[in-house]
């Protein structure tokens, strides 16, 4: 039996033997749960194509959602799982954790450990953008060396104009970024080009005041042309994109994360 409690930040654990005991046979049930839902051929997929590492069972998003349900804002569980470095339970941590129980340290901890698939590129990004930190971190890790780490930077900045109100956005912030988008976006990797031609469409597309801003900056990037590896994922042309979604007439329309 795994020892879920090795997981845990210093001062997560419960004193309550009861509630430990709960904890450990719902960590116990949910792993094997997954083990049960793997299919070796997603695992192969996920593996050749996203660079995913073992362990990984290949568990569908659409069939996690049971445990979503069941144990939602679980955060006792969604540390355990996280920090058994297993893919498969690695994603359901992050869908099943509370956004406001992190501190900054856990969430860079987090996405020290996001290696491969949707960890780094959705999964720690997301938490970010829902809870309280995002306006230090996304910043943050923007200016870091390692690529994996800034292309997540990226990330949680196009989430926060995508999906929080235009008053508690900083519009001289993100007026900076999409200009150091413009200006520097093909001097980066594929995977950092990605995300900030993500977080172009995201701002361009969340955010009325700043359409005709990301317009501009997107008709200067251009379409890239990025080897995202042997995948159907694609890199969307920012400024055919947002042309299109101005025709949906969804321009400012924010999105659940």
């Amino acid at each position: 039996m795994v020892d879920l409690f090795q997981f845990m930040p210093e001062g997560q654990v419960s004193n309550s033997m009861e509630r430990t005991s709960s904890i450990q046979a719902d960590f116990n049930a949910v792993l094997a749960t997954l083990e049960k839902l793997g299919q070796p051929s997603l695992k192969e997929m996920l593996i050749r194509n996203h660079g995913v590492q073992e362990p990984c069972w290949g568990v569908k998003l659409g069939d996690m959602k049971p445990l979503v349900r069941k144990f939602k804002h679980r955060q006792d569980l969604a540390w355990a799982l996280y920090d058994t470095g297993h893919y498969d339970a690695m994603i359901l941590a992050g869908m099943i954790a509370d956004p406001m129980a992190f501190k900054r340290q856990d969430l860079t901890r987090w996405l020290e450990r996001a290696r491969g698939g949707s960890l780094a590129g959705h999964t720690v990004p997301r938490l970010v953008a829902l809870g309280p930190h995002a306006w230090v971190l996304g910043p943050r890790w923007i200016e870091l060396k390692n690529a994996r780490k800034r292309a997540a930077g990226w990330v949680v900045l196009g989430m926060l104009a995508l999906s929080r109100p235009d008053d508690t956005l900083d519009m001289q912030r993100l007026c900076s970024w999409m200009q150091r988008v413009g200006a520097s976006i093909h001097d980066e990797c594929y995977e950092v080009q990605y995300a900030m031609n993500g977080f172009l469409i995201q701002v361009g597309c969340g955010v009325e005041f700043l359409h005709q801003k990301a317009k501009e900056v997107a008709a200067r990037v251009g379409r890239l042309n990025l080897d995202l590896g042997n995948n159907a994922c694609q890199c969307p042309e920012a400024l055919a994109y947002l042309k299109r979604s101005a025709q949906k007439g969804v321009i400012g329309k924010k999105r659940t994360l």
